[in-house]
């Protein structure tokens, strides 16, 4: 049965599973040497090689609708596609990736070194550096080559390594890039779809209507940080935070002052009326008073009372000679009255003796006198200084009121500026708008943009899997090369059907352990 396989393979040409199986058995040291060289190449590279991380945005692009609603699908289709396109040769453009190559340098990473990672192919790209330059130095020195400058390298690298692809029947359109480093790769794609959105809006904006309003919106902020300027130059040079809350400050002040000196000039006058009434009472006391006096009986009213008492007896006596009413009687009666009244008069004792000293209520009113005049000094004094305080805070409130006109003109001049320019806003946004519903117009909006990859594009695992697979092909057809290229024969049928001469006889293969096998071999002979 084998025999006729055998030779039904040999007269078509083609190898059976028989011959497959046996090519495989008797090669298999190639086949496993061969996968394990390539596995272990693989393990070896995905460690020295850097994993590399992709990161991507996604951006929607549709142009407004046409004022025309009927088109076909297929001029809709067409359409698509032609926006499509046109916004990824933007995309890819060289103005976008100089100013993303600025952006990255002005973030302070350099678009060369910022995806390279602290690996062993790194470190084997530093050692070999010189070598590599110095090769280009003399490549550029003959002439071979041309001498670009660092800047177009990296706007260069930046173009070749952005992966620009749109979805299929779709509007959307995805930004990516691969790089070691997944930072740097989610930095460059959002530094691309800013400038991107930033590109679209200029090349698709409406020309000079937006232009007029920027300028204008700029005129105004200029204006409005002149005139604040002027404003806190005008409060620290007149040492003012507040005019508003100055100025009733100075008024509370100002008042207080003037109600202190109303009630000041009222006291100076009663100071006055009591030093005028002090001076009269001072006037009207001696300077000198009696301190002690001795008093006796007044001796005269004793003389008195001794003539009364003779006049009466006399009186007593006329009496008897003449009758009352006469002129005799009448001169007794009058020197009796007479008599009786001086009594009445005299006082009852006399000074036998006194001593005379100062007046103490004199003193008194003196030293009072002297107290009020001391305290109208001083009121008159106090009156002084509030007066001069008055002045002084009347020219501090004319001083304010200067500054609150200066003030208030300038932040009428702020308020009109501020205005102006929440007006231009207001215009540049309906110009803005205006131009995005103009049907010739692209409306591109960022779906999402690019988040920091956590997961390589190929783990090593799957990279290992891959070179095992690689590894069992290349040993399979590294066996079928070589079996190919071997002309030697191998076994009887191989004799018998090459030479056309019956086998006698074969002897078998020894293995290093001294058994046999029972496949039959030749020395290797090309054939006849």
């Amino acid at each position: 049965m084998a025999d006729t396989m055998n030779a039904n393979s040999l007269s078509t040409g083609l190898p059976s599973k028989r011959d497959i199986v046996n090519i495989v058995f008797k090669r298999k040291k190639q086949i496993i040497y061969t996968f394990l060289c390539t596995v272990f190449l693989v393990i070896l590279g995905s460690y020295v090689i850097p994993l590399q991380f992709y990161a991507f945005s996604t951006v929607y692009v549709k142009r407004n609708l046409p004022p025309i609603p009927n088109l076909s699908d297929v001029h809709m289709v067409l359409d698509r596609v032609e926006v499509i396109n046109s916004e990824i040769e933007v995309i890819k453009s060289r103005a976008v990736a100089e100013k993303v190559v600025e952006m990255l340098l002005a973030m302070g990473k350099d678009p060369q070194r910022g995806a390279e990672t602290d690996s062993i192919l790194a470190r084997i790209k530093a050692t070999l550096k010189p070598i590599k330059n110095a090769v280009i130095e003399f490549l550029v020195a003959i002439g071979l080559i041309g001498r670009a400058s660092e800047r177009e390298v990296m706007i260069s690298a930046m173009r070749d390594n952005l992966i620009i692809k749109p979805i299929v029947n779709s509007n959307i359109v995805t930004i990516g890039y691969n790089s070691p480093n997944p930072e740097f790769a989610a930095t460059v794609v959002n530094s691309v779809t800013k400038v991107y959105l930033e590109e679209t809006h200029g090349l698709e904006k409406r020309q000079g209507l937006l232009e007029l309003y920027n300028a204008q919106l700029e005129e105004s902020q200029s204006a409005i940080k002149k005139l604040e300027s002027e404003v806190q130059s005008l409060k620290q040079s007149a040492s003012i935070v507040s005019v508003d809350e100055q100025i009733k400050l100075k008024f509370q002040e100002l008042t207080a002052l003037n109600t202190n000196l109303n009630q000041l000039r009222g006291e100076k006058m009663e100071i006055t009326r009591k030093i005028a009434t002090l001076k009269e009472q001072v006037r009207e006391q001696p300077g000198e008073v009696v301190n002690a006096k001795t008093t006796r009986p007044n001796p005269k009213i004793d003389q008195l009372g001794t003539k009364l008492l003779e006049l009466e007896s006399e009186r007593a006596r006329h009496l008897e000679k003449f009758v009352p009413g006469s002129r005799k009687i009448k001169e007794y009666d009058d020197a009796i009255r007479l008599l009786r009244e001086g009594i009445k008069n005299e006082p009852l004792t006399v000074v036998d003796s006194q001593s005379i000293g100062t007046n103490p209520i004199r003193q008194n009113l003196t030293s009072s006198l002297f107290q009020a005049e001391a305290d109208l000094s001083a009121k008159a004094a106090r009156e002084a200084v509030m007066v001069r305080q008055i002045e002084e805070a009347r020219v501090e409130l004319r001083r304010l009121d200067q500054h609150a006109m200066k003030f208030k003109e300038i932040s009428g001049a702020i308020s009109n500026a501020e205005k102006s320019y929440a007006r231009y806003v207001d215009q540049r946004e309906d110009a803005r708008v205006a131009a995005l519903s103009d049907p010739k117009m692209t409306n591109v909006r960022v779906v999402h943009y690019a988040a920091v990859p956590e997961i390589p594009v190929l783990s090593r695992m799957f990279l290992i899997q891959i070179g095992a697979f690689v590894g069992l092909l290349m040993g399979f057809g590294l066996v079928f090369v070589l079996e190919f290229f071997d002309h030697s024969l191998g076994n009887k049928e191989d004799v018998e059907y090459y030479l056309d001469l019956p086998l006698i006889a074969s002897i078998p293969e020894i293995n290093d352990a001294g058994r046999g096998t029972n496949a039959a071999h030749l020395e290797p002979r090309s054939p006849s």
